[in-house]
């Protein structure tokens, strides 16, 4: 594959997996028939930095990168740059509300379409400048930046900055079993009760973190939260990032990591030696691609999909 491209999976949740980032070179040979789990595809327009799919659109993925915005209305097959100029710099961060509104925060600033992505406006005002990752919870949507954690609970409309303001945040994740927002900065999870108005910060996790994940718990327990670090792998807390313990993929670099919605125990997590996939919350995992995302980027999302659609 060229440098720059999207990868996408099947699991066996009958969801579909979507991995960006830059193609790494690797002599080792999976573990696992790679074939059996993933199939390559564009755009091929230089490095994919994100990834998001709209769930009210079958088929209907954004990519991200060095190139711009692109979009996709077959899974990922063909690809068509969106024409806006503005967002044909580079892309960090893409978000899809469950109304289809999509936000992009590129180089010039965070975006706005109302019209699935044929028409875009930069967000203004008491709103976030930039984002590096942002998470969505129906129409409420939080941005992660260098200056805080944005949240908007009306669909993007209107802004308000959490209350820690001084450091720089790298991810964002929402708990919707418990209506709590987790955001990483550097090696805590600070984490919100109240959507983003107001933050506790939590203990250091060993590492600083990229990722961030939230798996059901079994048998009636607490969500468990899940940490992508650089250099400790993955690290899991099951009472809001107060204490972290190591998983079995531990002393690694891991810098993404999502869960499924149709299966809350299935987990991926990718870094510079390749892709994992977890199927019981994070107590075991495999590597299932060998050299599939680089350390210049990766973000993984996990969208479900027609069954036809997953590869076999």
């Amino acid at each position: 594959m060229n440098a720059g491209g999207f990868v996408r999976a099947g699991i066996a949740a009958g969801g579909c997996l979507l991995a960006a980032g830059v193609r790494a070179a690797s002599p080792e040979a999976s573990p696992l028939p790679q074939q059996a789990f993933w199939t390559d595809s564009g755009p091929n327009s230089g490095e994919v930095i994100a990834v998001a799919a709209d769930a009210g659109r079958p088929g209907r993925i954004y990519a991200g990168g060095s190139g711009g915005v692109f979009l996709s209305d077959d899974g990922g097959v063909r690809w068509r740059r969106v024409e806006e100029s503005s967002l044909r710099s580079r892309c960090r961060a893409l978000a899809v509300l469950a109304s289809g509104r999509v936000f992009a925060a590129c180089a010039q600033g965070v975006f706005r379409s109302d019209t699935a992505g044929t028409g875009w406006e930069r967000l203004a005002g008491e709103s976030p400048a930039d984002a590096n990752g942002f998470a969505v919870g129906g129409e409420a949507v939080w941005a992660a930046t260098s200056a805080g954690v944005f949240a908007s609970v009306d669909g993007g409309a209107s802004w308000t900055r959490g209350t820690v303001r001084d450091r720089p945040f790298s991810a964002v994740a929402f708990d919707a079993d418990r209506d709590l927002v987790y955001a990483s900065s550097l090696e805590r999870v600070f984490r919100s009760r109240d959507r983003g108005a107001t933050w506790i910060p939590g203990a250091p996790a060993g590492a600083t973190i990229r990722g961030l994940a939230v798996v059901t718990g079994e048998g009636g327990a607490n969500p468990v939260l899940l940490a992508a670090t650089d250099g400790a792998g993955v690290r899991s807390s099951s009472d809001g990032g107060e204490t972290w313990s190591s998983t079995p993929l531990r002393d690694a670099i891991v810098q993404s990591i999502a869960s499924d919605p149709a299966s809350p125990s299935a987990l991926a997590a990718a870094g510079p030696a390749g892709i994992y996939r977890s199927t019981n919350g994070g107590r075991a995992w495999r590597l299932v691609r060998t050299g599939g995302v680089s350390s210049v980027a990766s973000v993984l999302r996990l969208q479900p999909v027609a069954p036809a659609a997953v590869p076999a």
